[in-house]
C-alpha cells in the first residue's frame, strides 16, 4: 500500500507539471499573437480604425519650410499639375513637390490646417477690399448678402416676365427655379462660382478634388482703384485660407449640412459668428477672377481678342464676357446654359461645352447674372 500512495503522488505531481506546460505555451502564443496585432496596427499609416480623434488641424512639422518655398508656378499647359503639399506629418509623410495621394479613408483627415494668424491677415485684407467698394454705398441689409434664397418655378416666370405659354413651356424644359445674387460688378462671379463649388464639393470625388487644388494653384491678384491690393508675399496665405476653408466644407460628412454650410459662408457679407467671417466670397471671387484669367490664357481660340486685364478688376464686368465663359466651360469640362433674356421678354439660349458633362445655368439680362436650377 505504502508504494501505491508514493506512486499516485509521483503521478498526480506530474499530471500538473504537464498541464501547467501547456498552460504556459498556450498562454505565451496568445500574448505573440496580441503582441504582434498591436504592433501591425502602430504600423498603419492611420493608425486604428478610428479617427475621430484626428482634427482639421493636424498639419506637417514642416510647414515653416513651406511658408518659405511658396507655390510652385503655374505651368502653360491644360493638363499642368503643379503641386500642392500634404501638410501631415502624422498621416503621410511628403517632400513639398510631391502630389497628394487621397486615400479611401480621406474624409476623415485633412492635408491642410488652421493658421489663426494667416485668418487674422486674410480678414484684414478681404475687410479693406469690402470697405472700399461695397462698404461705400448704402443698401437694405437684405441686398448686402451676396446670395439670395431659392425661388420656385412661378417666381422664375414672375421675375424674367415670362408670359406666353410657349416661353412657359420652353423654360420649364430649360430652369425650373433659380437664385438671385447681390448685383455688383462680380455677380458673374457669385453665379459661376458658387455653382462651380457645388459641383467641385458635391460631385467631384476626393481624388478629384484634390487633383483640381493641384492644378490649380492661381495667383490671387485683383485690382481695385487701379492699384494690385495684394501684396506678392500674401498671395499664397490668401490661396492657402481658401483651400483649407474648402476642404472644411469638403469633409462634412453629412450632405445637408454641407450644402447649408456652403451656401451661409458664401452669402455672408460681414462676420456673422466665429465660424463664419464674410470673408468666404471674397476669397471665391478672386480665385474665379484668376482661374478666368488662365483659362483664357490656356484658350487658343481667342488670338488677343478678350482685354485679360479686366478680368482682374474687382466689380468690374469684362464686356467680352461670352468669350470667358466659353473658356472656362473647355477648361473645366463644363455644359453651361447661358440664358439671355432680352427687353420684350423674350430670351434666347446659348450653350457652351459638352453636354455630358456637370452643367452651369447662368441667367443674364443686361448687367446682371442669377443662378438657375433644372429640377428633375
Amino acid at each position: 500500500m505504502e508504494w501505491l500512495q508514493i506512486f499516485l503522488v509521483i503521478f498526480i505531481s506530474l499530471l500538473l507539471y504537464i498541464l501547467y506546460q501547456l498552460w504556459k505555451k498556450c498562454y505565451g502564443q496568445e500574448n505573440h499573437y496580441h503582441n504582434e496585432f498591436n504592433q501591425i496596427l502602430d504600423n498603419r499609416d492611420l493608425g486604428t480604425s478610428n479617427q475621430e480623434g484626428i482634427e482639421i488641424g493636424q498639419m506637417s512639422n514642416q510647414r515653416s519650410n513651406f511658408q518659405n518655398q511658396g507655390f510652385v508656378k503655374e505651368e502653360s499647359q491644360f493638363n499642368s499639375q503643379s503641386q500642392i503639399s500634404n501638410r501631415n506629418s502624422n498621416l503621410q509623410k511628403s517632400p513639398f513637390n510631391s502630389k497628394i495621394h487621397p486615400t479611401q479613408n480621406v474624409t476623415t483627415y485633412a492635408h491642410f490646417k488652421a493658421d489663426e494668424k494667416r485668418t487674422l491677415k486674410v480678414q484684414k485684407i478681404v475687410n479693406f477690399i469690402y470697405a472700399q467698394s461695397q462698404g461705400k454705398r448704402q443698401v437694405e441689409e437684405k441686398y448686402q448678402y451676396f446670395l439670395g434664397e431659392y425661388h420656385q418655378q412661378q417666381e422664375l416666370w414672375k421675375e424674367y416676365y415670362i408670359i406666353k405659354l410657349v416661353q412657359k413651356q420652353k423654360m420649364k424644359e430649360l430652369c425650373s427655379a433659380y437664385r438671385t445674387v447681390r448685383g455688383d460688378g462680380n455677380c458673374f462671379y457669385t453665379a459661376f462660382g458658387f455653382q462651380f463649388l457645388d459641383i467641385l464639393l458635391f460631385k467631384y470625388t476626393n481624388d478629384q478634388f484634390y487633383q483640381f487644388l493641384n492644378s490649380n494653384q492661381v495667383n490671387f491678384q485683383i485690382i481695385l482703384n487701379n492699384k494690385d491690393v495684394i501684396d506678392e508675399s500674401d498671395k499664397q496665405e490668401l490661396r492657402d485660407e481658401f483651400f483649407y476653408r474648402l476642404e472644411r466644407l469638403k469633409l462634412i460628412e453629412d450632405i445637408e449640412l454641407r450644402k447649408q454650410t456652403l451656401f451661409e459662408e458664401f452669402k455672408a457679407y460681414q462676420k456673422e459668428n466665429e465660424k463664419i467671417d464674410g470673408c468666404f466670397y471674397g476669397l471665391s471671387t478672386i480665385f474665379f477672377r484668376n482661374l478666368a484669367l488662365k483659362a483664357v490664357d490656356l484658350d487658343g481660340n481667342l488670338n488677343g481678342t478678350l482685354n485679360k486685364q479686366n478680368l482682374l478688376l474687382w466689380e468690374t464686368e469684362c464686356n467680352e464676357n461670352e468669350l470667358v465663359i466659353s473658356s472656362l466651360a473647355k477648361y473645366l469640362k463644363l455644359y453651361i446654359q447661358l440664358i439671355f433674356f432680352q427687353q420684350d421678354s423674350d430670351f434666347m439660349l446659348m450653350q457652351y461645352g459638352n453636354q455630358s458633362d456637370n452643367k452651369v445655368i447662368l441667367l443674364i439680362r443686361p448687367g446682371h447674372y442669377n443662378i438657375g436650377y433644372k429640377n428633375t
